[in-house]
């Protein structure tokens, strides 16, 4: 996928219809956030700031223990 493809991803932030809130887990002290959901979207927010509202919504998960996981 090419960076411009990317583009109507970002972009989607500014509709009637936003696409939906990214993933992202991490301990309740919020040292480490890992994004579990949303690698694509994030791909194009970054490479299209320009359509970044000054607050983005997440889904946040906070655990104790979660530096335990396979793959944190």
């Amino acid at each position: 996928m090419s960076a411009d493809e990317h583009e109507p991803i970002a972009a989607r932030l500014r509709t009637r219809r936003p696409p939906p809130e990214m993933i992202v887990v991490g301990p309740a002290d919020h040292s480490r956030l890992v994004l579990v959901e949303g690698h694509l979207r994030l791909t194009a927010y970054m490479l299209f700031p320009k359509y970044l509202p000054a607050e983005l919504d997440v889904f946040l998960g906070e655990a104790e223990g979660l530096e335990g996981w396979g793959l944190y």
